[in-house]
């Protein structure tokens, strides 16, 4: 894996190197990472444009057209960009989109990176040898494959490697607490000492205890030196005293334990299970020791030993690349919901458009002249750090268009385009027939409108309470809950006393 992560990090140096000589005109702004991502991001997108140049097939016009449509989308979200950067809406919007995804890619590239090497190597010098960590670094667990060479088998086995020594402390207080762990350590998986029917566990120390344990019996014949019931344990049980001899350097005590031994079942172990005993055993025969050294055969079995292949950072591999993916999804989402509150809002402030296109007609104005003071006044506002409000904005671009030579009928039909909804249509068309064929019933007409919209309007307020109320229900059920669960609890807890 860490050829895998390091083999990322050059392809993003060597796209750092290869696009260092693209100017940042518009990101000046930036410090010098931002700028490295920037420029990486820009070369990018200049690569996957030339590509497109080259596949003109049915899947690269599937991909025009999508393009087109989010270039249309970022050109209403903009209306009053200078007319020769508006182009350049859709490379900031996919620049922006790259940068966030080499973002990720670096930092989840980094992150693996730091996982990788911060493991701490298992296998030293030796295949067959593992190094044990030093009093207080705590146990290993350690994950090996172990190869079988005469049936080509490999069984995986998991055990527990605990530290080489330990130091004395408050031996005394210890003591009577070890007490308690060993009894429980001595029956293993039996109930208790007086009915013995499974292995003793005979440990010749407890993790967390620095003391060493030997084990004695008066009956040999019925139970050997690892604790292993023998089958001659006859079937109406037999007594067996254990003697435990504790010491730890040159204090030493003794401990007798009476049980009494019943006939085991037999349990055939598979080899994953035979191999786990003979490791533990070994453990536990060689705890002084510096390293501990795997067997080479187990049951006339010929086994080689390797580490197993950890599949963490495959995990995060696979993470990145789903959060690229969702970067993709979550811009273009985002893009389309601010598209949709752009329709939102324009929809309602139509009643108050034309209600003020009534006003000043009213009051002896031009249309002309009414765009032209909307348009100004909305830029003063928007100037002293108002809101944006597209409907405003694009009369402020008709204005633009008026005063740079721009017809009056085109620059109203223009207007009615760029705010592709059935209402601004409207009154595009309302304004344009005006200019052809004259009328002197415009204000009427516009009165009419404004109460026909502001009806609408209200409509749609109605509707979206109703939706609210709608998403409402789930928070008041939650609250109904939290206040049932107040009201029965202590009643509950009353009941009960």
């Amino acid at each position: 894996m860490k050829i895998i992560y390091i083999s990322i990090i050059l392809s993003i140096v060597l796209l750092a190197v290869f696009s260092r000589t693209i100017s940042l005109q518009d990101y000046s702004k930036c410090n010098w990472f931002e700028a490295i991502l920037y420029k990486i991001s820009i070369y990018l997108y200049q690569c996957f444009r030339r590509l497109q140049k080259v596949n003109m097939n049915n899947k690269a016009s599937k991909v025009k057209s999508k393009r087109h449509k989010i270039e249309e989308s970022l050109m209403s979200l903009n209306p009053l960009r200078e007319k020769n950067k508006q182009k350049q809406l859709l490379e900031e919007y996919n620049v922006n989109k790259i940068k966030t995804v080499v973002l990720v890619i670096f930092l989840g590239v980094f992150v693996g990176l730091a996982i990788e090497f911060g493991k701490e190597p298992l296998i030293l010098d030796d295949i067959s040898a593992i190094e044990k960590n030093e009093y207080g670094g705590g146990e290993k667990q350690v994950r090996l494959e172990a190869k079988i060479i005469e049936t080509e088998k490999t069984e995986e086995v998991v055990f527990i490697l605990p530290e080489r020594v330990y130091t004395r402390k408050e031996i005394e207080v210890l003591y009577q607490e070890f007490l308690n762990q060993l009894k429980i350590e001595l029956m293993g998986s039996n109930s208790n000492l007086n009915h013995i029917n499974k292995d003793l566990s005979l440990a010749k120390s407890i993790e967390g205890y620095p003391f060493l344990i030997s084990w004695t019996f008066d009956q040999y014949e019925f139970v050997s030196d690892q604790g292993v019931l023998s089958e001659k344990i006859p079937e109406k049980g037999t007594d067996l005293m254990i003697i435990a001899e504790i010491s730890y350097d040159t204090w030493k005590t003794e401990e007798v334990f009476y049980c009494k031994l019943f006939p085991a079942k037999k349990q055939e172990l598979n080899m994953s299970q035979t191999i786990e005993a003979r490791l533990k055993h070994m453990i536990e025969m060689t705890k002084e020791d510096e390293y501990f050294r795997l067997p080479n055969q187990i049951e006339n079995q010929e086994i080689i030993w390797s580490e197993t292949v950890s599949y963490e950072s495959i995990y995060l591999i696979i993470g990145i690349i789903i959060t690229v993916i969702l970067i993709n999804f979550a811009h273009d989402y985002e893009l389309k919901e601010k598209v949709t509150k752009r329709e939102e809002q324009m929809m309602m402030d139509y009643p108050e458009l034309v209600s003020k296109l009534c006003l000043f007609l009213g009051a002896g104005l031009t249309v002309r002249s009414v765009f032209y003071k909307i348009g100004q006044e909305y830029l003063n506002k928007k100037s002293k750090g108002n809101a944006i409000r597209f409907a405003y904005e694009e009369i402020a671009v008709t204005c633009f268009e008026l005063e740079g030579g721009v017809s009056e009928m085109m620059g109203y039909d223009n207007f009615a385009r760029r705010c592709k909804q059935n209402q601004y249509l409207k009154l595009g068309s309302i304004l344009s027939q005006n200019l052809k064929k004259g009328s002197s019933k415009l204000q009427e007409i516009l009165e009419t409108e404004a109460r026909a919209s502001f009806e609408e309007r209200k409509s749609l307020a109605k509707k979206r309470g109703e939706e609210a109320g709608t998403k409402l229900l789930l928070p008041m059920m939650l609250m109904m809950a939290v206040i049932m669960i107040i009201i029965m609890v202590p009643a509950f807890l009353t009941f009960n006393l």
